[in-house]
């Protein structure tokens, strides 16, 4: 049963932007390190991600880690303002609240992640951005892990 699981969600389509190129839809077992993934509002995280970009104005996102560490509440994480200032495009209201909808800049981002090693912290997480010479921290509130 497990395997039959992991085959579906790993022939899961997503939307991906890769070498600059317009988005094309994939299966989550082929997205590479690089690829920029479009998450839609309740969908699967299908890897490790760094959160770059959000369609609320202030920038955050909400997940549930329950397959992770047990809790079914649902955890902020923030795209760095830096970021967000980049991606954005136009305001668009929707059920009463303003949205900043990304823009297809997303295709030009340049920055250079640089990780610390894989370890069994998943509470912890050091890295750093460098975006337009400028080094920015990023934390676990950026990380959103594959579930």
């Amino acid at each position: 049963k497990r395997h039959r699981q992991d085959a579906q969600f790993n022939n899961t389509k997503h939307k991906v932007y890769r070498d600059g190129a317009t988005a094309r839809t994939i299966a989550s077992k082929d997205i590479c390190v690089g690829d920029i993934v479009l998450v839609p509002n309740g969908g699967e995280i299908p890897c490790d991600l760094l959160l770059l970009v959000t369609s609320c104005r202030e920038g955050v996102a909400y997940i549930q880690t329950a397959n992770i560490d047990g809790e079914i509440d649902l955890k902020p994480r923030s795209a760095l303002p830096e970021v967000m200032e980049l991606m954005q495009d136009e305001t668009t209201t929707q059920d009463g609240q303003d949205y900043q909808e990304p823009s297809d800049r997303i295709v030009q981002f340049a920055g250079e992640l640089t990780c610390e090693a894989p370890n069994k912290h998943i509470y912890d997480f050091a890295s750093s951005l460098r975006l337009n010479d400028k080094t920015l921290s990023i934390s676990k509130d950026q990380l959103l892990l594959q579930s």
